[in-house]
């Protein structure tokens, strides 16, 4: 056989349909593969591949001229006879039982081991003519052959018939085993399966043939055809399809399918049960909505997208309307059709949410509770303090005349735990005010370092007593003026300064305070050499009632409230109270508000 030969081709009306026939199983088998999921789709898949390349085969066979060409292709598709009973069995057992052979070793031999013989039987046949023997010779008109099968040829047609078999029996089983939709569509699969088993026995065994060739390819085509229309058309065997319809049957909120005229046409059983009553309407046979459902779907418009509604109750149960538009498959547009309507049950949600308020508003009316108590009482005590402290003073004063020295002693302790109470009282009611925003401020331009000399005056006492050292050096030569107010600010300053005292260990050295200028700032710095502040310690240190804990800082004076007004005060005075420090190495806070003087603007340096 030559080339010349082998390229030869004749035209045969057969021809048009075998290629109609592959154009259109080819179309459905690229759909089938972009758009659906079923179980056993790869070997459907291959299936499908092969029987194209048996069509295709077939086609040449019959376009092809002389007996040599013709055999050529009829050997080639035995590539295609020997893959498709295996593979078509292959996807039958994964659909019907869910199971893949390929996943046993032993099995994965034969179904691999099987095609790979007799293809190679069917390609060496010129050399052995196993296949088909010498006697094979064309037709008196030479378009057709008529083959002489050889033993290889009943034997291939045996084993691969077993293939099919087991396709059948499976789907016998599976007809047994169920009803309905898969019970049907199991049946027809059954005819598809066995059609070209059918074909091609009355073609070995009797000789019969459609238009002089053999009609299991064509048969096998139209059947695959069939069988990927049943695929689009049939939801039992699209998994995407299944696992839409399941979610919508067991969902426990109900779901409505609505159409463009707002008419019902399905529903779920949970719609049934929570939605459904014997009042109003009829939208579809035996489906009356409820009043406040009904008047959703009755308002819905379409626009597209996803519609929210507003909640409604129904007996004790609330719901949440979310309505998704349904667009059109087939129109570019993508035209409103219908709705799909979930009535989200949120009754745990709302009743959690209200559960949640109502401990809030029970936690703030505590608070404001506890908030008018701290006044009340603040208040209440401030006017017998006030008298007790004057008379206490009165006496240490010698109006009264001369004390024992044990009496005056007694006096001296009661006069420093009544200047601590008085303290505490105060700093009580300047907190109530900074949380109830009644904090008020008289602004005024103020000498910085007039005060802070002041301050330093009347703390030297404390500090005395301690055994620490109070020393000053400013870092500018300039007088800053600051804006804020003088009884505030001078607060802020003594509650610093006072706090460097007490966590400096007695005698424990020096605490040194500086005012300087940094980037249009004045600023007090107060550095003590204590054993400094954890790092990330700033809400304990700005926070209500709190003093950072330590064997030798937590100091036994205090209520823990000073540094909280005094950061809230600056932070009004649109200034700034912050720190640095180092474990063991002490700590230095800064006191910041801008400059309001021109000298101290145009001098500014920085820090």
């Amino acid at each position: 056989m030559t080339l010349i030969e082998f390229f030869t081709y004749s035209y045969d009306p057969v021809l048009i349909g075998i290629a109609a026939l592959w154009g259109l199983a080819f179309l459905v088998l690229t759909w089938i593969w972009r758009s659906h999921v079923f179980e056993g789709k790869k070997y459907f898949i291959i299936s499908f591949c092969a029987i194209l390349w048996w069509v295709f085969s077939l086609g040449m066979e019959i376009a092809s001229t002389g007996l040599q060409p013709k055999m050529v292709w009829a050997l080639s598709a035995w590539l295609a006879i020997a893959i498709l009973p295996v593979t078509w069995c292959l996807h039958i057992e994964e659909f019907v039982r869910g199971r893949d052979l390929m996943q046993n070793p032993m099995l994965r031999v034969l179904v691999i081991g099987v095609p790979t013989v007799i293809g190679l039987v069917a390609l060496t046949d010129p050399w052995h003519h196993l296949m088909f023997t010498e006697a094979t010779a064309l037709s008196q008109d030479g378009a057709r052959v008529h083959y002489a099968h050889g033993i290889m040829f009943f034997v291939s047609a045996l084993v691969l018939y077993g293939f099919v078999l087991r396709a059948v029996g499976l789907l016998i089983r599976g007809v047994l085993g169920t009803s309905g939709s898969a019970s049907s569509l199991l049946m027809t699969l059954i005819v598809v399966t066995c059609a070209p088993l059918t074909a091609n026995g009355l073609y070995v065994f009797a000789g019969i043939t459609v238009f002089g060739i053999d009609p299991t390819s064509m048969m096998f085509s139209l059947g695959l055809i069939a069988y990927s229309w049943m695929l689009v058309t049939n939801r039992v065997l699209d998994t995407k399809a299944l696992g839409r319809d399941a979610l919508f049957d067991v969902s426990s909120d109900p779901v409505l399918v609505i159409d463009k005229d707002h008419k019902l046409i399905s529903w779920n059983d949970a719609a049934a049960v929570q939605l459904f009553n014997d009042d109003g309407p009829e939208l579809a046979p035996g489906a009356r909505l409820k009043c406040a459902a009904l008047a959703f779907i009755s308002d819905l418009k379409p626009s597209g997208g996803t519609v929210f509604g507003q909640q409604f109750s129904v007996g004790d149960r609330v719901y949440e309307p979310r309505a998704v538009h349904i667009a059109c498959p087939i129109d570019p547009a993508g035209r409103n059709i219908g709705w799909s309507v979930t009535f989200f049950d949120v009754t745990e949600r709302v009743q959690f949410e209200q559960s949640l308020q109502s401990a809030l508003t029970a936690a703030q009316q505590a608070a404001e509770a506890k908030d008018n108590f701290l006044a009340v009482v603040s208040h209440e005590l401030r006017t017998p303090m006030t008298s007790l402290k004057g008379g206490v003073d009165m006496a240490l004063s010698g109006k009264l005349g001369v004390m024992p020295a044990p009496v005056n002693k007694a006096l001296v302790i009661a006069q420093r735990n009544a200047n601590r109470l008085s303290r505490l009282i105060n700093d009580v009611l300047d907190v109530q005010k900074l949380e109830l925003n009644k904090f008020e401020l008289k602004i005024e331009q103020i000498d910085l370092a007039q005060m802070l000399s002041n301050a330093l005056e009347e703390n030297n006492q404390m500090a005395t007593s301690r055994r620490v050292e109070l020393t000053r050096q400013d870092d500018t030569d300039i007088l800053p003026v600051v804006a804020g107010d003088p009884f505030r600010l001078r607060q802020v300053i003594d509650n610093v300064i006072s706090n460097a005292i007490k966590f400096t260990p007695e005698g424990g050295g020096s605490i040194e305070i500086s005012l300087g200028i940094y980037d249009g700032l004045a600023r007090v710095s107060v550095r003590d050499h204590g054993r400094g502040i954890p790092a990330g310690s700033e809400k304990i240190v700005f926070g209500r009632f709190s003093q950072i804990d330590g064997s030798n800082t937590r100091s036994g004076e205090g209520t823990g409230l000073g540094m909280y007004i005094s950061h809230r005060i600056m932070q009004q005075m649109d200034g700034r109270l912050h720190y640095e420090s180092v474990e063991t190495q002490g700590s230095v806070f800064h006191i910041e508000l801008p400059c309001r003087s021109e000298d101290c603007l145009q001098n500014a340096k920085c820090g």
